[in-house]
Parts: C-alpha cells; sequence; structure tokens
C-alpha cells in the first residue's frame, strides 16, 4: 500500500511539473515575440546584395574586406541595369566598410526609391549587407520562431548582424 502511495504521489508531481514547463515554454515564446515586436521601426544589416531606402530615403549598408585595397568603390545599379549612384571608397584596410548615399542628386533631387543591386568593384568582399527596415512581425501559429519583415524579405531574429 505504501508503494501505490508512493507512485501515486510521483504521477502527480510530474503531471504538475509537465504542467509548470507547458506554462513556462508558453511565457517564453510570448515574450520572444513581444521581443521581436520591439524590433518594428529599427532597422537591423543583414548579409544581402540588395539595397533599400529607409523611411528617410537613405541607401546603407558594409562591406567585408578580407585584405586592403589601393582603391575601391559600390555602385547602386537599378532593375534594368543602369548605375544609379557609384560611391567611391578610396583605400581601404582589411575588415569592415560602411557605405551610404542619401538617395539624391547633386541638386537635392530624389533619384529612386526603389531598391538597388550593390556591386562592389576593385576588389571581391568577403561580404556584403545591407540595413534593412523591420516594417511587421509575423509569428507562426505552429509556435516556430517569429520572423522579421522588411522591404528586403522574411528573416529570423537571428539573420541580424547588427540592430539600430
Amino acid at each position: 500500500m505504501v508503494s501505490q502511495m508512493a507512485t501515486i504521489t510521483n504521477s502527480t508531481g510530474i503531471a504538475e511539473m509537465n504542467s509548470t514547463l507547458k506554462s513556462l515554454a508558453s511565457e517564453l515564446t510570448g515574450t520572444r515575440l513581444g521581443d521581436a515586436a520591439s524590433w518594428i521601426g529599427k532597422s537591423m544589416l543583414i548579409e544581402s546584395n540588395i539595397a533599400a531606402p529607409d523611411a528617410n530615403g537613405l541607401y546603407a549598408g558594409q562591406i567585408t574586406l578580407p585584405s586592403a585595397v589601393d582603391g575601391a568603390s559600390v555602385d547602386l545599379v537599378d532593375a534594368d541595369g543602369n548605375v544609379v549612384k557609384s560611391i567611391d571608397l578610396g583605400s581601404q584596410q582589411a575588415g569592415d566598410v560602411t557605405f551610404y548615399w542619401d538617395g539624391k542628386d547633386d541638386a537635392g533631387e530624389t533619384v529612386t526609391t526603389s531598391a538597388l543591386q550593390v556591386k562592389v568593384n576593385g576588389t571581391t568582399p568577403s561580404q556584403v549587407a545591407t540595413w534593412a527596415t523591420i516594417a511587421a512581425v509575423q509569428s507562426p501559429a505552429d509556435g516556430s520562431s517569429s520572423k522579421l519583415i522588411t522591404a528586403l524579405g522574411t528573416y529570423s531574429p537571428s539573420d541580424a548582424l547588427s540592430l539600430m
């Protein structure tokens, strides 16, 4: 009889522990969604050779150089293959090099608001990354990780190289 009571007590304890663990898992999932939702409106640096303008029309990104270069440039190219803007980077040391363009010509007029391809000249970077504004968060019904929706596509929070 004592043995049966011990078994019943263990079973009850395990059932309560399972219930508590499910509750904790549910809370953590909600927190992850809440954390991801707090990213809306921020920008994330993601590995991509496509640059989309932010709310101010700014195109920005980063290339990673495996070695120093004497002269390099970044071309922003439209869907028709036309170079919309060429950014001279000059001589650079190995490592991360940022680039940006305000989307305007010399007269201060907006040139484009479309996504542009990033082409690097004078070197072969080990990585090309661009900044993308987070517009929304998608929380899959199956409980999998939240996804961040940007003008460049949908990404996992772990895809972010940097956040600002």
